[in-house]
């Protein structure tokens, strides 16, 4: 499932034109009841591009389980 995340993650952000810096990394969040969703972390090459990849990110993903990203 985390693999699938990043794949689609990193699809999305190529499609738009956004160069990583580092591979996408996907981790579970949990709290008292278990797993809550998807984190999933982003390094882009252009750091300013960050709040534009966020918006991209939670505009696809928001209501998907995957909804904390975590982009530099």
């Amino acid at each position: 499932m985390l693999r699938s995340a990043t794949r689609v993650v990193s699809s999305l952000l190529h499609r738009h034109d956004f160069s990583l810096a580092e591979p996408i990394e996907a981790r579970f969040r949990t709290n008292e009841h278990g797993s809550s969703g998807i984190a999933v972390t982003v390094k882009l090459d252009d750091p300013v591009r960050a709040g534009a990849a966020r918006a991209l990110l939670l505009e696809q993903f928001g209501g998907a389980g995957v909804d904390d990203f975590e982009i530099a």
